[in-house]
């Protein structure tokens, strides 16, 4: 093979495999989504008659969508199998009940406002069966308009100025199941806002300047179903007390909580997923999740935690994924993974942990992947990993490994992928590798400082022979000793390899 030159070779030669693989893939998709699309435009319009003028007509994974623009009033004309009509690049001046009432199939309608006078789309004698979904963009809307139909069950008000959410805001949708309202500058929420929503599963208040004395203390008293909350890109600083104890799912993506307090989800005892992603979390009190046996998915990942404790992550029992990359995590306690028991995939890279305590990870028999790339590990000890017999994937790319000890990888059972690139590697025993299972595929390229004299000999001969599969050994490179430097493996002999 032909050896890649300086050391960027690997991450170019990776680069290029996947950019050309991705960019084939792409062209595929689009192709074969531009041929569907052709296909059915024409079909949706043979069937339909003409498409009305300033609109595009196509139908896109079975659903009938016609898109206007430029208009001043709703288009006459509509094909009564729409199923999808958007027509928030027009400036409409009124919507009226006439012109919607033969489209039949209608599902999904979405219009901007540009007036804020919902007199001028009273849509309350609307009466379309299939019509459950209404979307407002771009609107100075002051307040949630009260002359849509009754029988909606979801309901988007993107980019508006509702800024107060004002009790009795929904009295006339009590069939709503979903609510959107992004970016409408709310920065309060009036108790009993959303009392008159008893069938309310899903609450989505992304981008908004809400606070945490935004919600009164019996905020959702009758969303007795509610089963997720988007609370992405606000100004939170604590997580909110006060969620109904029917919630799976609840995101705080982007705010600006500093410290998960004792307890923190205890009324929500029913969580299974929780994204706490891009705050400001340094500290996590101990016990913060307890109670959640429920919970399977839970992010931490860009926040500037330093410590995990033994009681961090209390009650997390029945965990599946754990993602706490991009911290700024130093210390790991011994039994600070131990209640993991369920967990299959760990994320812990972009930290600054330099060791870890043996047997840390003995509890975690199901886990699969673990991923401790960009850290500040110096040693893997014989028990770094002990117990992680269901691991197949394991990344320790990016460290400061100098040393691997023997029997480091020896309760890998089922390992089948492990990666040790761009680390400080001079020399590995035979043992190392000789212990991980049959079939495994290792990587050993990257920066590694390969001292290539007789000792690591055999190292050159396993790129031959092994029972395991040794990858892109023309990325792994000779430091020293100085005849060799600079060469790659792939273009040396075993015999090369000799002591002076």
């Amino acid at each position: 093979m032909t050896a890649l030159p300086g050391d960027s070779g690997m991450w170019l030669y990776f680069k290029t495999l996947t950019f050309i693989t991705m960019f084939v893939t792409y062209l595929f998709f689009w192709f074969t989504l531009i041929l569907c699309t052709t296909n059915a435009f024409f079909l949706f319009n043979a069937n339909d008659n003409a498409c009305p003028a300033s609109c595009e007509c196509v139908t896109i994974f079975n659903l009938q969508e016609v898109d206007c623009h430029g208009l001043t009033s709703v288009p006459s004309g509509i094909p009564s199998n729409t199923r999808i009509l958007d027509l928030r690049l027009c400036d409409l001046t009124s919507v009226h009940v006439d012109q919607l009432i033969n489209v039949t199939d209608l599902q999904m309608f979405t219009f901007r406002e540009a007036l804020n006078d919902e007199e001028f789309y009273n849509l309350t004698t609307l009466q379309l069966q299939n019509l459950f979904q209404i979307n407002i963009v771009d609107s100075p809307l002051s307040s949630v308009p009260q002359l849509l139909p009754s029988y909606i069950i979801e309901l988007s008000l993107v980019n508006t100025s509702l800024k107060t959410l004002r009790s009795g805001s929904f009295q006339n949708y009590q069939k709503l199941k979903m609510i959107t309202l992004w970016n409408c500058q709310l920065v309060h929420i009036e108790s009993g806002a959303f009392d008159d929503l008893p069938a309310l599963i899903s609450l989505d208040l992304h981008d908004n300047n809400l606070v945490d004395d935004s919600f009164s203390p019996h905020m959702f008293r009758e969303n007795r179903v509610l089963q997720s909350v988007t609370l992405n890109s606000n100004k939170l600083t604590h997580v909110v007390s006060n969620l109904p104890d029917s919630l799976t799912d609840v995101d705080y993506y982007n705010n600006s909580i500093t410290t998960l307090q004792a307890w923190a989800f205890k009324f929500t005892p029913n969580l299974t997923t929780i994204g706490l992603q891009q705050n400001n979390i340094k500290t996590i009190q101990d016990y913060a999740f307890d109670g959640l046996l429920k919970a399977k998915e839970v992010d931490l990942s860009h926040n500037e935690i330093n410590t995990v404790s033994n009681y961090s992550f209390s009650g997390l029992t029945g965990v599946t994924k754990l993602n706490i990359r991009d911290n700024n995590i130093k210390n790991l306690e011994k039994e600070a993974f131990s209640p993991f028991m369920s967990l299959r995939e760990l994320i812990i890279d972009d930290n600054q942990i330099a060791a870890i305590e043996d047997f840390t990870f003995q509890a975690m028999a199901s886990l699969v992947t673990i991923d401790l790339t960009n850290n500040k590990l110096v040693q893997i000890t014989n028990n770094t990993f002990t117990g992680l017999h269901s691991l197949q994937e394991m990344d320790i790319t990016g460290n400061v490994i100098q040393n691997i000890e023997p029997e480091a990888f020896i309760s890998l059972k089922s390992l089948r992928f492990l990666r040790i690139i761009n680390n400080r590697l001079e020399r590995l025993q035979p043992e190392v590798l000789n212990n991980v299972p049959a079939g495994t595929t290792v990587y050993l390229g990257g920066l590694n400082p390969w001292k290539c004299d007789c000792h690591l000999r055999w190292l050159r001969e396993a790129v031959d022979n092994a029972t395991y599969h040794i990858q892109y050994p023309n990325a792994m490179r000779c430091a020293t000793p100085m005849k060799l430097a600079g060469k790659y493996f792939s273009d040396l002999n075993p015999s090369d390899f000799v002591c002076t």
